[in-house]
């Protein structure tokens, strides 16, 4: 299924579509795995491998403009998901060496994102928005097999979608409903009924028409920090803390529509990143026990994605594409960020 090159010289740079979804996990915590489409629309991942930098064209094509989403089932072996050129949901997986590829049950809407994480490290879940405007899952079980289950809430359009996660394995999904804008938690598993599932609004969290929303659960308890842009695309944090859910404008301003993406260093400190007024890439940063937002050395298209996690946990990896939509890396490397075209 996949054509193996010797990666990209020093010298050329990889281009995907313009405006290309960005995904990556790190393989075994370190190793980056980059999913993106190609000029002809063709899934295509970059990965760093022993031997340096490898390209794959995994033969595939995407529908124009689809998203997204990847994790590493035991955190190697990728599982990538996008949606085709007839609306379907596909999934790749690498097993034994060898990509499969199946097609999902669910009719996904035309602005669907898709978000997902594997339960426990494997059996996917993965959200989508329905033709209906509610959120699905797609769930696995350790045979393989897909479960498309709908949950009856209504999404606004052009609603971002993010997961995680909780302590004991099972999912919290951030959604923008349709009736009072406010973002809202669907939490699965809560102790005293394993079934239940409840859809929670979150008061005081406004975000501006269209506002990514990313994610990251903090490690050793029950902790989630999630990010959006308000009406006048400032970062806010909701910071869910002990069944609270606080919510905080921080210092820090996106171009209208930016994507967003982010990893807690130590499964604690946060790194979001964003692009500013001018499209460059900004890092904010919790350090210290203070915010710090820094300007790092990337310009990139202004309709970019972002993609990014810490290798081992810490060390960021953030992807992005420039104005030719050739594919940048931000490395931060001992005490600095290093930027690569790849």
């Amino acid at each position: 299924m996949a054509t193996q090159d010797n990666g990209p010289s020093r010298h050329e740079a990889t281009v995907a579509q313009a405006g290309s979804s960005l995904a990556c996990f790190g393989a075994g915590g370190s190793a980056t795995r980059l999913y993106y489409l190609g000029v002809d629309n063709a899934v295509n991942v970059l990965a760093w491998t022993a031997n340096g930098w490898g390209a794959d064209t995994l033969d595939l094509e995407a529908a124009p403009n689809s998203p997204l989403a990847c994790f590493g089932f035991n955190g190697n072996d990728p599982r990538v998901y996008f949606i085709d050129p007839d609306s379907r949901i596909i999934e790749m997986a690498l097993r034994a060496g060898q990509w499969t590829v199946q097609t999902l049950p669910g009719e996904p809407a035309h602005d669907s994102p898709l978000t997902c994480f594997g339960l426990n490290g494997t059996n996917t879940r993965l959200y989508y928005v329905g033709t209906d405007r509610q959120v699905h899952e797609l769930a696995a079980d350790r045979d393989g097999n897909f479960e498309n289950q709908a949950f009856g809430v209504k999404v606004a359009a052009g609603s971002g979608l993010t997961c995680h996660p909780d302590p004991e394995g099972q999912a919290r999904v951030f959604y923008v409903d349709g009736t009072d804008h406010l973002i809202h938690v669907l939490s699965f598993g809560i102790s005293d009924d394993p079934g239940a599932i409840l859809d929670d609004p979150i008061n005081s969290t406004h975000p501006g028409p269209g506002s990514a929303l990313t994610c990251f659960p903090l490690t050793g308890g029950v902790d989630t920090r999630l990010y959006y842009l308000d009406d006048q695309y400032r970062v806010n944090e909701m910071a869910w803390t002990g069944g609270s859910m606080p919510n905080h404008v921080r210092p820090a301003t996106a171009l209208p529509g930016s994507a967003l993406t982010c990893f807690g260093v130590g499964g604690k400190d946060t790194r979001l990143y964003y692009l500013d007024g001018q499209a460059r890439v900004n890092e904010l940063g919790w350090t210290n026990g203070r915010w710090k937002n820094q300007v790092l050395p990337g310009t990139a298209a202004p309709d970019s994605d972002l993609t990014c996690f810490g290798v081992n946990g810490r060390f960021t990896r953030l992807y992005y594409l420039d104005a030719q939509s050739r594919i940048n890396e931000l490395a931060w490397e001992t005490n600095r960020f290093v930027k690569n075209a790849l």
